[in-house]
């Protein structure tokens, strides 16, 4: 069932950090629906491509029209609690869960059209393979497979890590990169490896051995090399093709969180020490270090590019979602103070900012809440917002 109801809002309007009523842009005061599904759970939200809405908590996902708030479909199967889906080509979707199956879905009538099993714990996450096969892996298994993007059926098995599984993505000649977590769960030994393994057949390849400490994730850089990231407060940078570590990136002080590549040779990482640090993708040089606090002021450019590795969903032009806690903000590139901001319920995470203008969050009350941009009391599409941006900060130079 879905309740369409409103709660209180206290959106507020900034210029240079104050409030202020020359600034023609703002999350709508009221959310147009708030999609309710369950209270005591909440997993996520994705937009599909059609334009409608995909969420799903405990063991449901819902298919539902952002324009009237209807809930078209319900997608039933899963015994466990959902922990990811995503969109396929052919009108498909794909989910995984804490029963240890994916299962895909025809997103059109909700049927399932095939349920993946083999995994012998909680499936982590899954990805597609650009010929339609799927990879998915269960970080307490210690496993990845692939399968058949069409019947489900399971074409290889991928283990060799003795620890549970951290990640894995797909390199740019076709090979798999997986990494650990540094944990196996009886003798909590240490297992910082990463493994290079062939895409088609599964076997291993190569090993990539160097951290001290569980690698948190990695990056394929324009140039072929690898860059990773760690527990030990160290990034490294990798050849592929030897397995040779080229760098050692030190400075931070805590656990790195995520690292990127910027434009003109320099890397990008940011730390549980607040800090952001930018560093030569070279020679591995830090070049600058910007706190936390600092970085909206000095370098909202920065927060943007963080934006599109931590949440990709919650950017879209120039324009990108930052929550904590009760409060969601919508910010821009080229400003070091929020655009717009939304005081909720209960704890908030952004899911999705669509070039409409329409913001997608979820509440950890198990609420989905749509929100509009509105310029006065017109909507307007990012692209529109970005012009009355563009035209207010004309006006104050």
């Amino acid at each position: 069932m879905v309740v369409i109801k409103h709660s209180q809002f206290n959106p507020r309007l900034f210029k240079n950090g104050q409030d202020s009523e020359e600034v023609p842009v703002r999350l709508m005061r009221k959310p147009t629906h708030i999609l309710e599904g369950a209270a005591s759970y909440f997993g996520g939200a994705l937009a599909l491509a059609n334009g409608r809405l995909l969420s799903w908590f405990e063991g449901k996902l819902r298919i539902w029209d952002a324009q009237t708030g209807t809930c078209i479909t319900v997608l039933e199967g899963h015994s466990g609690y959902i922990q990811g889906a995503l969109e396929l080509s052919g009108e498909r979707l794909l989910s995984w869960s804490s029963d240890k199956t994916l299962r895909l879905w025809d997103a059109a009538s909700g049927s399932c059209l095939a349920v993946l099993e083999g995994h012998t714990e909680s499936v982590t996450t899954a990805l597609p393979l650009s010929d339609g096969r799927l990879l998915s892996w269960a970080s307490r298994d210690q496993t990845l497979r692939i399968w058949d993007g069409k019947n489900g059926n399971c074409l290889a098995v991928l283990a060799v890590h003795a620890s549970w599984i951290g990640g894995a993505l797909v390199l740019p000649d076709g090979r798999l990169l997986s990494w650990t977590d540094g944990e196996i769960s009886d003798t909590w030994s240490a297992d910082n490896s990463m493994l290079i393994w062939d895409g088609y057949s599964g076997a291993c390849l190569q090993g990539l051995w160097g951290h001290d400490w569980p690698v948190k994730s990695v990056a394929v850089l324009k140039d072929g090399r690898l860059l990773s990231w760690s527990k030990d407060r160290t990034l490294r940078l990798w050849n592929l093709q030897s397995g040779a570590c080229l760098a050692v990136l030190k400075g931070h002080t805590d656990d790195i969180e995520g690292a990127l590549e910027l434009s003109e040779g320099r890397l990008l990482s940011w730390s549980k020490d607040k800090t952001l640090r930018l560093w030569d993708a070279q020679t591995g040089e830090c070049l600058d270090v910007v706190a936390e606090t600092d970085a909206p002021e000095r370098h909202p450019e920065l927060l943007h590019a963080r934006a599109e590795v931590d949440c990709p969903n919650s950017v879209s032009l120039g324009f990108f979602l930052d929550s904590s806690g009760k409060i969601v903000q919508l910010r821009h590139r080229t400003s070091s103070a929020p655009i717009a901001a939304w005081n909720a319920d209960s704890d908030v995470a952004a899911r999705c900012l669509l070039p409409n203008g329409t913001t997608v969050v979820t509440q950890a009350n198990g609420q989905v809440c749509i929100l509009k941009l509105h310029h006065g009391k017109h909507r307007i599409t990012l692209a529109e917002a970005e012009v009355l941006i563009a035209s207010q900060m004309k006006k104050t130079e």
